[in-house]
């Protein structure tokens, strides 16, 4: 019992480190170290659910209701704001898309206000750079789309850009404004490609069809993990992403999977396979939503035992953009089964040492 309370800390903080959106979305992208377990996060997690699983369904009114509970029950967290809001923004769309101009702009000025006490609390709070770059960023569309306030919108644009300069979605708003991206973001104009090489001697792993490198290490009492991304893109702004995991405690990889699917149950997401794999292993396929961030993710996992320790490889991808939800569910369809084999094939995902050449060192 106690190996499964420690896992189930384990993938809160997991969840919190890739799509942990709070609540929905306690998954989600903020990076927050928040007590998940405590008990008014738990009453406003399941209040959340219900309201966006109302809201969904189509029962406005009484989604509205069961998220502004949840809101009021855990009112630190920038994450539950920054999910309103963007269901708000959202829904204000679609009246307007309906010919109801009075309940678009009511749904637009609630979202607003949503958003910007996502932004404020953010901002207090270490590691929500990302939150507080989407904040800004829809905002910024609010007052693009809906306001027509193209100064404005350029103010909130420059807010995002700041925090995200690599966000290609927003340096492509900013630039329907009319403005020059470099003049209000020195730090792109500064940058350069010797600014990714941060890390001197690295690995990459190919798989999916893709070759990513080692973007991230990290060794402490729960995990040693090693985190790989498509060149040129960071733990932040990554597409595509392939993580191994060596656990220090031990408990089965089917036990494991269990306890992974619970918690996307949990948040709202869906589990489209799980399978035993050769030996003792275990696969688990599934998909999280981030409505806030139009943003879904694609996950599958293989666990295995090895030799005593728990060992589990994740490959995942994002899709973003209109459609993110049905898209990422037919790619996990279509796709999942390729990545399993190649997951359980650990010959077939090749670790391969390289060296990063410094400008002038070529031919020495």
């Amino acid at each position: 019992m106690g190996s499964k309370l420690h896992f189930r800390r384990v993938l809160r903080r997991l969840w919190r480190r890739f799509l942990l959106i709070a609540g929905l979305a306690a998954i989600g992208l903020t990076g927050v170290e928040r007590a998940c377990a405590d008990e008014p996060a738990l009453i406003a997690n399941r209040l959340e659910n219900e309201g966006i699983e109302a809201w969904r369904s189509g029962d406005f009114e009484r989604g509205a209701e069961l998220i502004e509970k949840s809101i009021a029950q855990d009112p630190t967290n920038p994450q539950r704001a920054l999910n309103y809001g963007s269901l708000l923004m959202l829904r204000g769309r679609a009246l307007t898309d309906d010919g109801q101009p009075e309940a678009a702009a009511k749904a637009l000025e609630e979202s607003e206000r949503q958003l910007s006490a996502a932004v404020r609390l953010g901002e207090g709070l270490p590691g929500c750079q990302q939150l507080v770059g989407q904040g800004f960023f829809l905002l910024g569309e609010i007052a693009f789309y809906a306001r027509k306030d193209l100064e404005r919108a350029a103010k909130f644009y420059v807010s995002a850009a700041k925090r995200l300069p690599d966000d290609q979605r927003i340096r492509a708003a900013l630039e329907r404004t009319g403005r020059d991206v470099t003049s209000f973001i020195p730090e792109v104009r500064k940058s350069s490609p010797t600014a990714k090489l941060t890390i001197a001697s690295a690995h990459t792993v190919s798989i999916g069809g893709e070759t990513l490198r080692l973007a991230n290490e990290d060794d402490n009492q729960t995990v040693h993990v090693k985190e790989y991304v498509p060149p040129g893109e960071s733990m932040e702004t990554w597409s595509t992403l392939f993580a191994e995991r060596k656990h220090r405690r031990f408990v089965s990889p089917e036990t494991y999977a269990s306890l992974i699917a619970e918690q996307v149950a949990k948040q709202g997401g869906k589990v489209i396979s799980t399978s035993a794999g050769p030996g003792d292993s275990a696969n688990i396929v599934f998909v999280v939503h981030s409505p806030s961030m139009f943003l879904s993710e694609v996950n599958a996992w293989n666990l295995r035992n090895e030799n005593g320790t728990l060992v589990s490889e994740q490959f995942a991808h994002r899709i973003r953009g209109d459609y993110h939800h049905a898209k990422s569910e037919e790619m996990a369809r279509e796709k999942s089964e390729d990545w399993v084999v190649q997951l359980q094939a650990r010959h077939a995902v090749q670790l391969v040492e390289t060296s990063e050449v410094s400008p002038g060192q070529e031919g020495e």
